[in-house]
């Protein structure tokens, strides 16, 4: 499940991120190129959720990475507006911008954790 499509509620105390932010559900970002006609440089696309459960907590595997980024990571929030002990989410991210389906023999471009789901699924399915 993406959690861009879950959608993310916002209060000013803190953020609410919606379900899926259960461990027993692997969650996939979206990810987008930042220069037009080059794939040097991607980042979390714009229309993609992610961040941490007020529900359930970090599991054991998460620790360490998380802890990483939240003390190495430049230009965060306040901490007062999320729980950095909760279960961070996406698990992994794939591409969701400008991304090429066919449908009814027809060419669309479509964007979103809708195309990054299928396309993460189809990659574990090998």
């Amino acid at each position: 499940m993406g959690p861009g499509a879950i959608g993310l509620m916002m209060n000013p105390i803190r953020s609410n991120q919606i379900f899926p932010a259960s461990s027993l559900c692997t969650t996939v970002g979206g990810t987008m190129f930042t220069g037009l006609f080059t794939d040097a440089n991607e980042k979390g696309n714009d229309i993609s959720g992610g961040g941490f459960s007020n529900v359930f907590s970090m599991p054991k595997y998460q620790m360490e990475t998380i802890a990483g980024y939240l003390n190495t990571t430049a230009n965060l929030p306040d901490r007062k507006y999320y729980n950095t002990s909760g279960r961070a989410y996406p698990d992994v991210s794939a591409m969701s911008d400008d991304f090429w389906i066919i449908i009814n023999r027809l060419l669309m471009n479509v964007a979103g954790t809708s195309a990054a789901c299928p396309t993460v699924a189809g990659m574990v399915s090998l």
